[in-house]
């Protein structure tokens, strides 16, 4: 599964209802569908594909989220 298959992935999980927790060493982000509408409000993007790499907005940085722990809730 390539990076552009699992950010889908994870849209399509958030889609569902579910919640998603992405945890990298500091800190643990909570996404839900309320989060991603924002986004797409704003017209700014949550998630990317950078190379071969997943990347996650935060603030007016990005984060590589290749090797963070993922969570689903709900």
């Amino acid at each position: 599964m390539n990076a552009q298959q699992k950010i889908e992935k994870i849209l399509a999980t958030v889609k569902e209802g579910k919640t998603i927790y992405i945890s990298t060493a500091l800190r643990s982000y909570k996404i839900t569908q309320k989060t991603v509408n924002s986004w797409e409000k704003s017209g700014l993007e949550l998630f990317k594909v950078q190379g071969d790499s997943m990347m996650m907005a935060s603030g007016k940085q990005w984060l590589c989220i290749d090797y963070c722990k993922f969570t689903v809730e709900g």
